[in-house]
């Protein structure tokens, strides 16, 4: 059998051919981000757990990053020419790492004060344009806190510090950028 952690996979094969042997394994979560995987093994054993043969190198593959749903930017207040919040919103495909980044680039029109210093982690309840401050204390999908970085009037990255967890898959990430100044 193959173990790794508290899973066990085993085969009983009831003959003793020669030949190539092809299975599949379905359902199994590779690394949590896209990324090479690194090298596979396989080996091969006695039912008493003696080598057999094996191959410690068998090729990797490059897991593709997925694409974010329920993605959504807005600004609180939707007047042109005012400096607003954004409500920034989406569910990540894979889990976000610790230490991950989130860059955000802005529509032409859009501007990030060098000032924008605040990027508060939300809830991930679901919730219309009004946030209240216990609808963003509320089980936010990220802990920790976030730091902004300006790097142009168009472009920010947001930076997870702090973090004791990696965000789960699959569940709403929200957070604030302030101080954005509408078209």
């Amino acid at each position: 059998g193959l173990e790794q952690g508290n899973c066990t996979i085993k085969m009983n094969l009831n003959h003793s051919r020669s030949g190539t042997m092809r299975f599949e394994l379905h359902n199994l979560r590779l690394s949590n981000f896209s990324g090479p995987t690194g090298p596979f093994q396989i080996r091969t054993f006695t039912p008493s757990g003696v080598l057999i043969d094996q191959d410690l190198t068998v090729p990797g593959q490059t897991l593709r990053t997925a694409a974010l749903t329920h993605a959504e930017v807005r600004a609180l207040d939707g007047h042109a020419g005012t400096s607003s919040r954004l409500v920034v919103e989406f569910v990540p495909h894979n889990p976000l790492p610790l230490d991950c980044k989130i860059a955000l680039a802005l529509p032409p029109g859009f501007r990030v004060r060098t000032n924008s210093s605040v990027a508060v982690a939300l809830g991930n309840a679901g919730a219309n344009a009004s946030y209240t401050r216990a609808e963003y204390d509320m089980d936010a999908a990220l802990d920790g806190r976030l730091e902004i970085t300006v790097h142009s009037e168009r472009l920010v990255t947001l930076s997870r510090v702090g973090a004791l967890t990696a965000a789960n898959p699959g569940v709403r990430v929200a957070l604030f950028v302030d101080q954005v100044r509408n078209p």
